[in-house]
Protein backbone atom coordinates (compact mmCIF):
# COMPACT_ATOMS: atom_id res chain seq x y z
CA UNK A 1 0.00 0.00 0.00
CA UNK A 2 1.39 3.29 -1.13
CA UNK A 3 1.66 5.56 2.00
CA UNK A 4 1.23 9.46 2.97
CA UNK A 5 5.22 10.28 1.94
CA UNK A 6 4.95 8.25 -1.37
CA UNK A 7 1.75 10.26 -2.69
CA UNK A 8 3.44 13.67 -1.80
CA UNK A 9 6.25 12.67 -3.78
CA UNK A 10 4.59 11.56 -6.22
CA UNK A 11 2.53 14.42 -6.21
CA UNK A 12 5.14 17.16 -6.38
CA UNK A 13 7.26 15.02 -8.94
CA UNK A 14 3.73 15.91 -11.21
CA UNK A 15 3.16 19.10 -10.40
CA UNK A 16 7.33 20.22 -11.57
CA UNK A 17 7.37 17.71 -14.35
CA UNK A 18 3.98 19.55 -15.51
CA UNK A 19 5.49 22.74 -14.76
CA UNK A 20 8.81 21.59 -16.73
CA UNK A 21 6.66 20.51 -19.89
CA UNK A 22 4.80 23.83 -20.06
CA UNK A 23 7.97 25.78 -19.22
CA UNK A 24 9.67 24.19 -22.77
CA UNK A 25 7.59 26.59 -24.53
CA UNK A 26 8.52 29.85 -23.28
CA UNK A 27 11.85 29.71 -20.55
CA UNK A 28 14.71 27.68 -20.77
CA UNK A 29 15.30 29.13 -17.10
CA UNK A 30 12.01 28.26 -15.91
CA UNK A 31 11.93 24.57 -17.36
CA UNK A 32 15.33 23.33 -16.28
CA UNK A 33 14.83 24.78 -12.91
CA UNK A 34 11.79 22.94 -12.66
CA UNK A 35 13.04 19.42 -14.44
CA UNK A 36 15.89 20.21 -12.06
CA UNK A 37 13.44 19.51 -9.07
CA UNK A 38 12.08 17.03 -10.76
CA UNK A 39 15.21 14.87 -11.07
CA UNK A 40 15.88 14.90 -7.71
CA UNK A 41 12.28 13.81 -6.51
CA UNK A 42 12.64 11.03 -9.17
CA UNK A 43 15.69 9.77 -7.85
CA UNK A 44 14.39 9.61 -4.47
CA UNK A 45 11.04 7.47 -5.74
CA UNK A 46 13.29 5.12 -8.21
CA UNK A 47 15.40 3.76 -4.41
CA UNK A 48 12.09 3.94 -2.86
CA UNK A 49 9.96 2.14 -5.18
CA UNK A 50 12.81 0.49 -6.88
CA UNK A 51 11.75 1.53 -10.07
CA UNK A 52 13.96 -0.16 -12.90
CA UNK A 53 13.37 2.43 -16.27
CA UNK A 54 15.72 0.08 -18.01
CA UNK A 55 14.05 -2.54 -19.32
CA UNK A 56 14.81 -5.18 -22.13
CA UNK A 57 12.31 -3.63 -24.91
CA UNK A 58 14.37 -0.13 -24.04
CA UNK A 59 17.70 -1.70 -23.68
CA UNK A 60 19.01 -0.10 -27.47
CA UNK A 61 18.13 3.20 -26.68
CA UNK A 62 19.67 3.40 -23.26
CA UNK A 63 22.94 1.64 -24.83
CA UNK A 64 23.50 3.78 -27.32
CA UNK A 65 22.52 7.02 -25.10
CA UNK A 66 25.39 5.70 -22.53
CA UNK A 67 28.11 4.97 -25.50
CA UNK A 68 26.93 8.96 -26.99
CA UNK A 69 27.24 10.71 -23.51
CA UNK A 70 30.72 8.15 -22.70
CA UNK A 71 32.71 9.08 -25.77
CA UNK A 72 31.57 12.80 -25.77
CA UNK A 73 33.04 13.10 -22.69
CA UNK A 74 36.10 10.95 -23.78
CA UNK A 75 36.50 13.12 -26.51
CA UNK A 76 36.49 16.19 -24.40
CA UNK A 77 38.86 14.86 -21.97
CA UNK A 78 41.45 14.55 -24.82
CA UNK A 79 40.70 17.53 -26.55
CA UNK A 80 42.42 21.26 -26.38
CA UNK A 81 40.46 22.18 -23.71
CA UNK A 82 38.83 19.33 -21.55
CA UNK A 83 37.65 21.46 -18.27
CA UNK A 84 35.94 23.99 -20.79
CA UNK A 85 34.90 20.94 -23.08
CA UNK A 86 33.46 18.68 -19.68
CA UNK A 87 31.45 21.83 -18.70
CA UNK A 88 29.69 22.37 -21.80
CA UNK A 89 28.49 18.65 -22.34
CA UNK A 90 26.65 18.77 -18.75
CA UNK A 91 23.84 19.67 -21.17
CA UNK A 92 23.66 15.64 -21.74
CA UNK A 93 21.50 15.94 -18.56
CA UNK A 94 18.17 16.62 -20.58
CA UNK A 95 18.66 12.33 -21.70
CA UNK A 96 17.14 12.11 -17.77
CA UNK A 97 13.58 13.97 -19.15
CA UNK A 98 13.43 10.25 -20.68
CA UNK A 99 13.02 7.95 -18.14
CA UNK A 100 11.26 10.82 -15.66
CA UNK A 101 8.70 10.93 -18.62
CA UNK A 102 8.17 7.21 -19.43
CA UNK A 103 7.96 6.78 -15.60
CA UNK A 104 4.98 9.31 -15.43
CA UNK A 105 3.62 8.34 -18.66
CA UNK A 106 3.00 4.58 -18.00
CA UNK A 107 -0.14 5.66 -16.31
CA UNK A 108 -2.66 6.67 -19.13
CA UNK A 109 -4.19 9.76 -16.78
CA UNK A 110 -0.87 11.00 -16.31
CA UNK A 111 0.20 10.80 -19.85
CA UNK A 112 -2.90 12.86 -20.61
CA UNK A 113 -2.12 14.93 -18.30
CA UNK A 114 1.30 15.66 -19.20
CA UNK A 115 -0.17 15.96 -23.39
CA UNK A 116 -2.91 18.25 -22.54
CA UNK A 117 -0.70 20.86 -20.82
CA UNK A 118 1.77 20.11 -23.12
CA UNK A 119 -0.66 21.17 -25.73
CA UNK A 120 -1.96 24.46 -24.02
CA UNK A 121 2.23 26.06 -23.74
CA UNK A 122 2.47 25.18 -27.48
CA UNK A 123 -1.24 26.47 -28.46
CA UNK A 124 -0.79 29.53 -26.53
CA UNK A 125 3.04 30.59 -27.42
CA UNK A 126 1.84 29.77 -30.82
CA UNK A 127 -0.96 32.72 -31.09
CA UNK A 128 2.14 34.52 -29.08
CA UNK A 129 3.97 33.77 -32.10
CA UNK A 130 0.98 34.70 -34.81
CA UNK A 131 0.29 37.80 -33.12
CA UNK A 132 4.15 38.72 -33.43
CA UNK A 133 3.96 38.25 -36.88
CA UNK A 134 0.77 40.64 -37.14
CA UNK A 135 2.55 43.42 -35.33
CA UNK A 136 5.68 43.38 -35.05
CA UNK A 137 6.38 43.54 -31.52
CA UNK A 138 7.40 41.09 -29.14
CA UNK A 139 5.22 42.08 -26.18
CA UNK A 140 6.85 40.57 -23.28
CA UNK A 141 10.28 40.77 -23.89
CA UNK A 142 12.34 40.22 -20.47
CA UNK A 143 14.45 43.92 -20.61
CA UNK A 144 16.59 44.37 -16.73
CA UNK A 145 13.91 42.15 -14.71
CA UNK A 146 10.54 43.50 -16.01
CA UNK A 147 8.69 43.03 -19.16
CA UNK A 148 9.09 45.24 -22.10
CA UNK A 149 7.39 46.13 -25.76
CA UNK A 150 10.02 45.40 -27.95
CA UNK A 151 10.06 45.33 -31.81
CA UNK A 152 11.64 42.50 -34.01
CA UNK A 153 11.79 41.61 -37.81
CA UNK A 154 11.21 37.57 -37.50
CA UNK A 155 8.90 35.48 -35.46
CA UNK A 156 10.48 34.21 -32.75
CA UNK A 157 7.94 33.58 -29.37
CA UNK A 158 10.06 33.94 -26.59
CA UNK A 159 12.96 32.50 -27.62
CA UNK A 160 16.30 34.45 -28.55
CA UNK A 161 16.08 33.47 -32.44
CA UNK A 162 13.55 32.68 -34.79
CA UNK A 163 14.94 29.34 -35.93
CA UNK A 164 14.77 27.87 -32.68
CA UNK A 165 11.27 28.84 -32.26
CA UNK A 166 10.41 27.63 -35.34
CA UNK A 167 12.00 23.83 -35.08
CA UNK A 168 10.52 23.94 -31.78
CA UNK A 169 7.23 24.74 -33.14
CA UNK A 170 7.58 22.14 -36.15
CA UNK A 171 8.15 19.08 -33.93
CA UNK A 172 5.80 20.14 -31.40
CA UNK A 173 3.00 20.72 -33.99
CA UNK A 174 3.62 17.73 -35.84
CA UNK A 175 3.37 15.52 -32.51
CA UNK A 176 0.17 17.19 -31.43
CA UNK A 177 -1.77 17.34 -35.01
CA UNK A 178 -0.02 13.69 -35.36
CA UNK A 179 -1.99 12.55 -31.77
CA UNK A 180 -5.60 14.95 -32.55
CA UNK A 181 -5.81 12.82 -35.78
CA UNK A 182 -4.85 9.43 -34.87
CA UNK A 183 -6.52 8.86 -31.33
CA UNK A 184 -10.49 8.15 -31.58
CA UNK A 185 -10.19 7.29 -27.16
CA UNK A 186 -9.72 10.34 -26.14
CA UNK A 187 -12.23 12.99 -24.91
CA UNK A 188 -13.84 15.08 -27.62
CA UNK A 189 -12.07 18.03 -25.90
CA UNK A 190 -8.67 17.17 -25.80
CA UNK A 191 -8.56 15.85 -29.46
CA UNK A 192 -9.74 19.23 -30.43
CA UNK A 193 -7.04 20.92 -28.31
CA UNK A 194 -4.50 18.76 -29.55
CA UNK A 195 -5.78 19.78 -33.57
CA UNK A 196 -5.85 23.62 -32.91
CA UNK A 197 -2.97 23.09 -31.16
CA UNK A 198 -1.11 21.39 -33.76
CA UNK A 199 -2.50 23.30 -36.28
CA UNK A 200 -1.29 26.71 -34.69
CA UNK A 201 2.02 25.58 -34.37
CA UNK A 202 2.23 24.43 -37.45
CA UNK A 203 0.62 27.77 -39.19
CA UNK A 204 3.31 29.62 -36.77
CA UNK A 205 6.23 27.50 -38.08
CA UNK A 206 5.84 28.84 -42.04
CA UNK A 207 5.13 32.36 -40.24
CA UNK A 208 8.70 32.15 -38.75
CA UNK A 209 10.04 31.72 -42.75
CA UNK A 210 12.65 29.33 -41.90
CA UNK A 211 12.71 27.07 -44.39
CA UNK A 212 14.52 23.80 -42.44
CA UNK A 213 11.45 24.05 -40.56
CA UNK A 214 8.83 24.51 -43.10
CA UNK A 215 10.13 21.90 -44.76
CA UNK A 216 9.80 19.22 -42.03
CA UNK A 217 6.35 20.61 -41.85
CA UNK A 218 5.14 20.33 -45.48
CA UNK A 219 7.55 16.03 -45.72
CA UNK A 220 6.06 15.23 -42.29
CA UNK A 221 2.64 15.78 -42.92
CA UNK A 222 2.73 14.28 -46.57
CA UNK A 223 3.78 11.06 -44.44
CA UNK A 224 1.04 11.20 -41.92
CA UNK A 225 -1.35 11.33 -44.69
CA UNK A 226 0.01 8.24 -46.55
CA UNK A 227 -0.14 6.76 -42.85
CA UNK A 228 -3.07 7.97 -41.72
CA UNK A 229 -6.43 6.15 -42.99
CA UNK A 230 -9.84 7.88 -42.31
CA UNK A 231 -10.94 10.96 -44.24
CA UNK A 232 -8.92 13.09 -42.45
CA UNK A 233 -5.94 12.62 -44.24
CA UNK A 234 -7.40 15.23 -46.80
CA UNK A 235 -6.87 17.69 -43.98
CA UNK A 236 -3.17 17.01 -44.10
CA UNK A 237 -3.15 17.26 -47.79
CA UNK A 238 -4.81 20.48 -47.78
CA UNK A 239 -2.74 21.87 -45.11
CA UNK A 240 0.39 20.71 -47.22
CA UNK A 241 -0.74 22.06 -50.22
CA UNK A 242 -0.97 25.31 -48.12
CA UNK A 243 2.00 25.79 -47.12
CA UNK A 244 3.18 25.02 -50.52
CA UNK A 245 1.14 27.37 -51.87
CA UNK A 246 2.74 30.26 -49.46
CA UNK A 247 5.79 29.01 -50.25
CA UNK A 248 5.25 29.94 -53.95
CA UNK A 249 3.42 32.90 -53.62
CA UNK A 250 4.76 35.00 -50.57
CA UNK A 251 8.35 36.93 -51.47
CA UNK A 252 10.69 36.27 -48.76
CA UNK A 253 9.73 32.43 -48.93
CA UNK A 254 9.94 32.29 -52.78
CA UNK A 255 13.50 33.77 -52.27
CA UNK A 256 14.53 31.39 -49.44
CA UNK A 257 13.41 28.36 -51.41
CA UNK A 258 14.47 29.64 -54.53
CA UNK A 259 17.32 31.86 -55.44
CA UNK A 260 18.85 31.10 -51.29
CA UNK A 261 18.44 27.25 -51.93
CA UNK A 262 20.53 27.29 -55.06
CA UNK A 263 23.13 28.96 -53.43
CA UNK A 264 23.65 26.76 -50.75
CA UNK A 265 24.96 24.25 -53.25
CA UNK A 266 27.86 26.80 -54.29
CA UNK A 267 31.09 25.54 -53.33
CA UNK A 268 32.71 29.04 -52.38
CA UNK A 269 30.36 30.49 -50.56
CA UNK A 270 30.80 31.11 -47.36
CA UNK A 271 26.64 31.30 -46.03
CA UNK A 272 26.24 28.12 -48.01
CA UNK A 273 25.35 24.59 -46.16
CA UNK A 274 27.81 22.89 -48.69
CA UNK A 275 30.76 25.26 -48.20
CA UNK A 276 29.95 24.84 -44.23
CA UNK A 277 29.84 21.16 -44.92
CA UNK A 278 33.05 20.70 -46.35
CA UNK A 279 34.57 22.52 -44.13
CA UNK A 280 33.31 20.56 -41.34
CA UNK A 281 33.77 17.44 -42.41
CA UNK A 282 37.67 18.34 -42.87
CA UNK A 283 37.54 18.81 -39.49
CA UNK A 284 36.09 15.45 -39.20
CA UNK A 285 39.00 14.13 -41.51
CA UNK A 286 41.48 15.60 -38.95
CA UNK A 287 39.88 14.10 -35.99
CA UNK A 288 38.22 11.31 -37.11
CA UNK A 289 38.30 9.37 -33.98
CA UNK A 290 37.64 11.75 -30.80
CA UNK A 291 36.74 14.68 -32.71
CA UNK A 292 38.28 18.82 -31.44
CA UNK A 293 35.81 17.93 -28.13
CA UNK A 294 32.91 19.89 -27.04
CA UNK A 295 33.73 23.77 -27.79
CA UNK A 296 36.56 23.81 -29.78
CA UNK A 297 34.34 23.44 -33.31
CA UNK A 298 34.65 27.32 -33.91
CA UNK A 299 38.78 27.44 -33.45
CA UNK A 300 38.53 24.13 -35.63
CA UNK A 301 36.54 25.89 -38.27
CA UNK A 302 37.69 29.43 -38.43
CA UNK A 303 41.32 27.79 -39.38
CA UNK A 304 39.80 26.62 -42.31
CA UNK A 305 38.81 30.14 -43.49
CA UNK A 306 39.87 32.88 -45.32
CA UNK A 307 41.65 35.77 -43.26
CA UNK A 308 39.09 38.19 -44.73
CA UNK A 309 36.04 36.22 -43.56
CA UNK A 310 33.13 38.44 -41.95
CA UNK A 311 32.39 37.48 -38.30
CA UNK A 312 29.10 36.25 -39.11
CA UNK A 313 30.62 33.90 -41.18
CA UNK A 314 32.33 32.05 -38.60
CA UNK A 315 30.42 29.20 -36.54
CA UNK A 316 30.53 27.31 -33.90
CA UNK A 317 28.70 24.25 -35.53
CA UNK A 318 28.70 22.45 -38.39
CA UNK A 319 24.75 23.43 -39.32
CA UNK A 320 24.06 19.37 -39.57
CA UNK A 321 23.55 17.38 -36.20
CA UNK A 322 25.80 14.08 -37.32
CA UNK A 323 28.48 16.21 -39.10
CA UNK A 324 28.66 18.81 -36.07
CA UNK A 325 28.80 15.57 -33.68
CA UNK A 326 31.39 14.23 -35.64
CA UNK A 327 33.47 16.96 -35.26
CA UNK A 328 33.56 17.42 -31.74
CA UNK A 329 33.25 14.05 -31.00
CA UNK A 330 34.90 12.10 -33.78
CA UNK A 331 32.68 9.92 -36.14
CA UNK A 332 32.03 6.82 -33.35
CA UNK A 333 30.20 9.74 -31.88
CA UNK A 334 28.25 10.05 -34.61
CA UNK A 335 27.29 6.95 -35.25
CA UNK A 336 25.95 6.42 -31.30
CA UNK A 337 23.64 9.58 -32.28
CA UNK A 338 22.66 7.64 -35.60
CA UNK A 339 22.22 4.59 -33.16
CA UNK A 340 20.22 6.30 -30.61
CA UNK A 341 17.82 7.60 -33.66
CA UNK A 342 17.83 4.34 -34.94
CA UNK A 343 16.52 2.55 -32.20
CA UNK A 344 13.74 4.98 -30.57
CA UNK A 345 12.49 5.41 -34.19
CA UNK A 346 12.25 1.58 -34.52
CA UNK A 347 10.76 0.83 -31.36
CA UNK A 348 8.39 3.51 -32.17
CA UNK A 349 7.12 2.79 -35.72
CA UNK A 350 6.95 -1.10 -34.59
CA UNK A 351 4.91 -0.13 -31.31
CA UNK A 352 2.76 1.65 -33.57
CA UNK A 353 2.60 -0.99 -36.47
CA UNK A 354 1.94 -3.77 -32.90
CA UNK A 355 -1.87 -4.76 -33.19
CA UNK A 356 -1.55 -6.48 -29.67
CA UNK A 357 -0.96 -2.74 -28.67
CA UNK A 358 -4.35 -0.34 -27.57
CA UNK A 359 -5.27 2.09 -30.68
CA UNK A 360 -4.64 4.99 -27.80
CA UNK A 361 -1.28 3.42 -27.57
CA UNK A 362 -0.42 3.32 -31.08
CA UNK A 363 -1.62 6.94 -31.42
CA UNK A 364 0.85 8.47 -29.03
CA UNK A 365 3.50 6.48 -30.88
CA UNK A 366 2.89 7.36 -34.12
CA UNK A 367 2.52 10.94 -32.87
CA UNK A 368 5.34 10.78 -31.61
CA UNK A 369 7.39 9.36 -34.52
CA UNK A 370 5.48 11.91 -36.87
CA UNK A 371 7.38 14.58 -34.10
CA UNK A 372 10.77 13.01 -34.25
CA UNK A 373 10.49 12.46 -38.00
CA UNK A 374 10.02 16.50 -37.57
CA UNK A 375 12.89 17.23 -36.05
CA UNK A 376 15.20 15.08 -37.45
CA UNK A 377 14.35 16.80 -40.68
CA UNK A 378 15.81 20.25 -39.32
CA UNK A 379 18.37 18.72 -38.07
CA UNK A 380 20.10 17.89 -41.10
CA UNK A 381 20.65 21.22 -42.23
CA UNK A 382 20.93 22.86 -38.78
CA UNK A 383 22.17 21.55 -35.43
CA UNK A 384 19.20 21.44 -33.29
CA UNK A 385 20.20 18.27 -31.30
CA UNK A 386 23.07 21.14 -29.82
CA UNK A 387 20.10 23.23 -29.36
CA UNK A 388 18.87 22.92 -25.66
CA UNK A 389 14.87 24.55 -25.94
CA UNK A 390 14.14 22.08 -28.86
CA UNK A 391 16.30 19.20 -27.39
CA UNK A 392 14.84 19.21 -24.11
CA UNK A 393 10.87 19.06 -25.80
CA UNK A 394 12.27 16.36 -28.32
CA UNK A 395 13.50 13.90 -25.18
CA UNK A 396 9.48 14.54 -23.58
CA UNK A 397 8.20 13.52 -27.37
CA UNK A 398 10.23 9.93 -27.79
CA UNK A 399 9.47 9.10 -24.39
CA UNK A 400 5.86 9.78 -24.66
CA UNK A 401 6.26 6.87 -27.46
CA UNK A 402 8.76 4.64 -25.70
CA UNK A 403 6.16 4.67 -22.88
CA UNK A 404 4.13 2.60 -24.73
CA UNK A 405 6.57 0.28 -25.32
CA UNK A 406 7.78 0.29 -21.51
CA UNK A 407 3.92 -0.43 -20.28
CA UNK A 408 4.13 -3.31 -22.54
CA UNK A 409 7.05 -4.63 -20.41
CA UNK A 410 5.44 -4.95 -17.70
CA UNK A 411 1.88 -6.20 -18.50
CA UNK A 412 3.67 -10.40 -18.04
CA UNK A 413 4.28 -8.79 -14.29
CA UNK A 414 1.12 -7.13 -13.71
CA UNK A 415 -1.22 -10.72 -14.83
CA UNK A 416 0.90 -12.92 -13.14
Amino acid sequence: MTGPTTDLLHRSLLFFFVLFVVATTFSIALSQTALGVSLVLFIVICIKDRFQPFVSPLKWVWLFVGLYVFWLLLASLLGATPLRSILIAKEEWLFLIMPITVFLARDDRTRRLLVTAFAFGVGLISLYGILQAFTGMAWLKLVGGRFVNVPILDVQGNFNNCMTFGNYCVTAGCFLLGLGLSSDNQSGWRRRLYVVAGLLAIVTTALTLRRGAIAAAVVTLALFAVLHRSKKRWLLVALSAAIVATILTAPGLQWRFGEKAVKDLNTTNPSSRVYIWTRSLDIVKHHPVFGVGQGNFYDEYVSRLPADIPPERKLTHAHNDFINVAAIAGIPGALFLAGIWLAVLHLMWHAYRNKRFSPNDRAFCLAAFLGAVAFLITSLIEATFADEEVRQMLMFVWAIGLATVYKESERPTQTA
